[in-house]
């Protein structure tokens, strides 16, 4: 009986341990922290890769750097860029030497009645150059040679149009003297004024004398003027209509003027001072006043018309130029 006893009582112990045990192991788990974010995903299976393209032989390269200097740019090579010049380029020069080159230009003639010649020496004096560089800063520019060759022709436009390409350090005296008698021609005397006080210090011959003389005249400058008229007058100058606009300066019945040879400088002092120039100025007149007045509808009728004969016969104006100057004029009986 005692035994069975012990027995009963043992194993209620046993059980009670376990018991214990599996409270203790519950505990532990739920002590744990739980995850509240998704678990991290899976990466895809990688792809097999693409298999490499077929490589493409080497460009075989030099074997070192080759160097060389920029050619020196002379811009007396220069040229208008205008779709009706391109009959003539550079090369046409090709062996031909500098100094040929220049006397050439500047031989050729101002007065061209056939228009083809007219027309063909145009486009040989605009077009580009490759003659020989300058030897010296001494050396005259073909830019301004072709200018002033331009100009004497009656073409001003395109004598300009070269002038602007030409850097300062090439404006020689033909140049500058080009320049000025253009503002002259077109009676920008103010303009001319300003650009003789930049450049006579550079130029002391008898023709910057002489414009200096106009702008003390124009000035206002009436004894400076008269001073500066003698001193021209003892150096030789012979210029009958410039003399004659300054001693009458200010006359209220002045003499008409003489034909003469009338100068740029004589055509700006005349249109200053409100005086006539007389129409037979224009039969040996110098081909560029004479292309100006015959487009210039405010001058005198019989003036234009002279003028536009003349230019005509130099083939500085069309014929549409001297039919609308004969146009200007008005019918009489006789």
């Amino acid at each position: 009986m005692i035994a069975s006893s012990t027995k009963q009582r043992r194993l209620p112990l046993a059980q009670g341990v376990t018991l214990l045990a599996g409270i203790f192991w519950v505990g532990a788990a739920l002590a744990a922290p739980i995850p509240l974010t998704p678990p991290p995903a899976t990466e895809p299976p990688a792809l097999p890769e693409a298999p490499p393209a077929p490589s493409e032989p080497p460009v075989p390269r030099p074997n070192g750097v080759k160097v060389e200097a920029l050619a020196t740019i002379d811009p007396d090579e220069f040229g208008l860029n205008d779709d009706r010049e391109t009959k003539f380029t550079g090369p046409q020069w090709t062996g031909t030497g500098r100094a040929l080159a220049l006397t050439l230009f500047e031989h050729l003639p101002s007065a061209l009645p056939s228009p083809s010649l007219r027309l063909l020496q145009r486009r040989l004096l605009v077009a580009p150059t490759n003659l020989p560089l300058a030897t010296g800063p001494d050396s005259p520019s073909s830019l301004g040679i072709r200018a002033a060759k331009l100009a004497a022709m009656g073409d001003g436009a395109a004598a300009q149009a070269l002038l602007q390409l030409m850097p300062d350090r090439l404006r020689g005296e033909p140049s500058a003297h080009a320049s000025l008698d253009q503002l002259w021609i077109s009676n920008q005397t103010e303009a001319a004024c300003t650009a003789l006080d930049k450049q006579f210090s550079a130029y002391r011959g008898p023709y910057w004398q002489q414009a200096r003389v106009a702008c003390q005249a124009l000035a206002g400058q009436k004894s400076e003027a008269q001073i500066g008229s003698q001193a021209l007058r003892d150096e030789g100058v012979d210029d009958p209509v410039f003399f004659a606009l300054l001693d009458t300066q200010g006359v209220a019945k002045p003499p008409p003027l003489p034909s003469g040879n009338w100068t740029p400088i004589d055509l700006a002092l005349a249109t200053v001072f409100n005086r006539d120039v007389p129409a037979t100025a224009m039969v040996s007149a110098d081909v560029r006043m004479a292309a100006v007045l015959a487009n210039n509808t405010s001058a005198a009728p019989a003036l234009r018309l002279a003028a536009a004969e003349r230019a005509a016969s130099a083939g500085a104006l069309d014929a549409d130029g001297l039919a609308q100057a004969y146009m200007a004029i008005e019918g009489t009986a006789a």
